[in-house]
């Protein structure tokens, strides 16, 4: 009987929109520097709003 439960649609949105912003935050700090990156930049690369970040 396998008893892990399916993440829900919104959890699984969730954690898609998690990885968008790590990955978004890890290629901009390699391109621009971690100093010159602000959360409005990651948030776009992410294609999130803002109050996402």
């Amino acid at each position: 009987m396998n008893t892990a439960a399916r993440p829900t649609p919104t959890q699984a949105r969730s954690r898609r929109t998690e990885e968008a912003l790590i990955r978004s935050a890890l290629r901009l700090f390699r391109e621009r520097g971690v100093d010159a990156v602000t959360t409005t930049d990651i948030a776009a690369a992410a294609g999130v709003a803002p109050a996402t970040v």
